[in-house]
């Protein structure tokens, strides 16, 4: 009896081991830096965020299902005086049936077809075979989301500079309200068509 336990519980851990194996990467942990393995080619970025959800909520507009898998996530901000300067992030998602709808099918973001253009700096676990995936693209080149062929894995990524700021108030005064332009009606009559006889 304890022979059959002891390879029964040996068979469920290899099982494991395997299907852990076959699902691919662990999803991401929170982390103070960003991936070490980056050569920046200028400063570090100010901020580096790898909490899944959120990464995955500020790149696709919206929270992740329950169905939806978040393998590795990161997001890096470059900030100045200003506010966020320059930012950029890399995703990989098992998804959802809905996700892919949204995506692929409603094309949430405009994109169109394209080929992979690998983004600077990124992490080196955003490695995945161009030949093997359909990418789309945004027309600006921001974004690229590439869906595997195999299995629908999501390669996503985007950067982009920060927010355009306003232009200043202009400081003119408005001009005052003359006496003679104070009524409601115009100082000329409306104009009057003309007949076609």
């Amino acid at each position: 009896m304890f022979g059959r336990m002891a390879t029964l519980l040996l068979c469920l851990c290899i099982a494991a081991w395997l299907w852990q194996g076959r699902q691919g990467a662990t999803p991401a942990v929170p982390s103070e830096e960003a991936s070490p393995e980056i050569v920046w080619e200028s400063d570090p970025p100010s901020a580096v965020e790898q909490e899944a959800e959120e990464v995955f909520k500020r790149a696709f507009w919206r929270r992740p299902s329950a169905e939806d898998r978040i393998l590795k996530a990161e997001r890096h901000e470059w900030h100045d005086a200003e506010g966020v300067s320059r930012w950029q992030w890399f995703l990989i998602v098992d998804p959802s049936p809905a996700l892919l709808q949204y995506l692929r099918d409603e094309n949430a973001f405009g994109l169109v077809a394209g080929s992979v253009e690998p983004l600077r700096e990124a992490p080196a676990w955003f490695r995945f075979d161009p030949q093997a995936v359909q990418t789309l693209c945004a027309r600006s080149g921001g974004m690229q989301v590439s869906f595997r062929a195999s299995d629908d894995r999501i390669f996503a990524c985007a950067s982009g500079a920060g927010f355009t700021k306003g232009a200043a108030a202009p400081s003119i005064a408005p001009a005052p309200i003359s006496a003679s332009s104070a009524g409601r009606l115009p100082n000329a009559p409306p104009p009057i068509p003309l007949r076609a006889d």
